[in-house]
């Protein structure tokens, strides 16, 4: 309780802040409200009676986020009317103990007789498992090394999913795109077809699954949202997933169309109930991830989940991006034509506040001195110390009208103009904690200036404390990658110690004898020189395919590249060309992949 008074009645209070007290106060006011703070205060008015036999008055204190307003709410206690709901939340509750148990019986005994999908492990995959086992008995975290062909993830994640499953448990396994996702399926559906019931699910991202024009989870504004969890109970869809081994972004989509339920939502209440859930770094290392919905404990478990980060090279970098926003006057200027489309009751308040926005981020712009010799100085980025309150008012600017905005009748459509400003801007502003705490000597703020304005970016260049508390939520966690040394280097800049990790390396399962290396000294890769190299490389393709029929594959540093080398190229005759493109959806990529599968086959 946020309150006791002991009065004649007695009075209980609960203090509720909120960015708009009266739309939540509405929300409270509706008749018969089942909202989770009207059943909180009632909870305790209902442990008062229950100790004391004496009715309490109850009264949410309402404080606004934005400004001073204050609103005192009173709350009725019908003990009848809580008593039927408390019976049916626990009827609820023993039903949950009950799949949560009979899930963890299902994977001790899954684990039990859980075998390697191949009969014939590659050189080296035998022991990269020993290894792990071995590791994991003795609670070590571990960062290994291992070549590409030697069968990692397969190798990394059976002893690590076998570990769990004993316990009850689940696999995390993260990767640093979405594209990467396949291989731990396609690993998965392995362990199944060899006899294995383990079940799988994969994340996709809200704003690639939500089937409205922008992904607000508001259930005024998306039918998907509004009374979720109700009709996920009343057609037992969590009962539904639960069946399914493999669970992909095609059933959620198909389920939420069905029973007009959230897709995004579905995809949490499902990973309880699967062995292995597969998603980007961002859902376990990100400042707003959502690793305690993934790591949740159920009956009968022990410890908590396992993590496996794939890829783990790629880690220290994406953390430091998470805590490395950044505000461009430019990029707001190029809005403005957005916003002069909006109905025109917004159309004036909003440009004032973009101007406001920009007027901020310009005033951080120092007084760069310039070199009188070449003129140099006014163009380069400099450290700055910014004010951080403009910032925040002008957060609480947009909050505020963005909410107006949203409760009007206006359409949201594809890329608001108006959202992606306040979500751009809060992203930003909510970094700025850490600037603001003087002993975070790993963040520090720079300008970069442009003839129209310039850029403000909070630059973090170690994030390893931020990353080190996100392995708490799991039991063993190993990272592995081709290209993980130096060992201290990596592990220190991800959040762990070198002391407290167990490093390992494995060579390649394929003999050097069959591997060739060419090197054409007329051919040059460099930046400055590929303009006049571009018909060379093409050519150098072709005469290599040529030589002898066969599967080819040409990796490119960038799409621009790429496109310019296959402008000269010419196949040689019967070969077909594949090419990958740029912002590939993700049918576009699965479509991409079966069919290299199939000519493979």
């Amino acid at each position: 309780m946020d309150g006791f008074y002991d009065d004649e009645p007695p009075r209980i209070e609960e203090i509720k802040s909120s960015f708009n007290i009266f739309e939540l106060k509405q929300k409270l006011r509706e008749p018969g409200s089942n909202h989770p703070y009207c059943i909180q205060l009632q909870t305790y008015g209902y442990f008062y009676w229950l100790q004391n036999q004496v009715l309490p008055e109850l009264t949410f204190h309402l404080v606004s986020t934005r400004k001073t307003d204050v609103e005192d709410l009173p709350l009725q206690l019908n003990i009848s009317l809580y008593e039927d709901w408390l019976n049916r939340r626990l009827d609820e509750l023993v039903e949950e103990a009950r799949r949560s148990e009979k899930r963890t019986l299902r994977r001790q005994k899954v684990a039990s007789n859980f075998t390697f999908p191949f009969e014939n492990p590659r050189p080296g995959q035998k022991e990269l498992i020993s290894t792990i086992e071995e590791g994991m008995a003795s609670k070590d975290r571990m960062w290994i090394q291992a070549p590409t062909g030697l069968g990692k993830t397969a190798g990394v994640l059976f002893p690590v999913l076998k570990e769990a499953l004993s316990r009850g448990q689940r696999v995390v396994y993260v990767t640093p795109k979405n594209s990467q996702h396949s291989v731990a399926e396609d690993a998965v559906i392995r362990f199944q077809k060899s006899g294995s019931a383990v079940k799988a699910l994969t994340i996709t991202a809200k704003s690639k699954i939500c089937f409205k024009n922008e992904p607000l989870c508001n259930p005024e504004y998306c039918e998907y949202a509004k009374d979720h969890y109700t009709k996920v109970a009343e057609h037992s869809l969590v009962e539904v997933m639960a069946r399914k081994k493999n669970l992909t972004h095609k059933v959620f989509k198909k389920l939420g169309e069905e029973y007009e339920v959230c897709p995004f939502e579905l995809q949490m209440e499902a990973a309880p109930e699967v062995d292995t859930v597969i998603c980007d770094y961002n859902y376990a290392f990100a400042p707003q991830g959502i690793v305690s919905r993934l790591s949740a404990n159920g009956m009968g478990q022990t410890g908590k989940p396992n993590l496996v980060v794939d890829e783990a090279h790629n880690l220290p970098s994406r953390g430091m991006d998470y805590y490395s926003p950044a505000l461009s006057s430019v990029v707001l200027d190029k809005m403005r034509e957005e916003i002069r489309e909006l109905p025109i009751r917004f159309r004036g308040e909003a440009e004032e506040i973009l101007d406001d926005c920009i007027e901020a981020i310009i005033a951080c712009c120092p007084d760069i001195p310039t070199d009188s010799k070449n003129g140099s100085g006014k163009n380069r980025s400099s450290k700055i110390e910014p004010q951080v309150e403009p910032f925040l008012e002008q957060d609480l600017k947009l909050r505020t009208f963005m909410s107006r905005y949203l409760d009007s009748d206006v359409e949201i459509k594809p890329r608001d103009v108006i959202l992606r400003i306040s979500f751009y801007w809060s992203e930003f502003t909510d970094a700025l904690e850490y600037i603001r705490d003087p002993s975070r000597t790993e963040f520090f703020t720079t300008f970069s200036p442009h003839p129209s304005g310039g850029t403000v970016k909070i630059v973090c260049c170690d994030a390893s404390k931020m990353l080190q508390s996100c392995y708490n939520d799991y039991d063993q966690v190993v990272g592995f990658s081709a290209t993980l040394k130096p060992f201290e280097y990596y592990s220190q800049l991800s959040g762990l110690e070198s002391e407290t990790v167990r490093f390992e390396e494995f060579q390649s399962p394929f003999q050097k004898l069959n591997r060739k290396v060419l090197i054409i000294p007329q051919i040059s890769t460099k930046y400055s020189e590929r303009e006049r190299n571009y018909s060379k490389i093409a050519d150098a393709v072709r005469r290599i395919a040529d030589l002898r029929r066969g599967n080819y594959f040409v990796f490119f540093p960038s799409f621009d590249f790429l496109g310019r080398v296959l402008d000269c190229f010419h196949a040689p005759e019967g070969f077909t060309i594949l090419r990958q493109g740029r912002d590939m959806k993700r049918s576009e990529v699965e479509n991409f992949l079966d069919h290299l599968k199939s000519e493979v086959a």
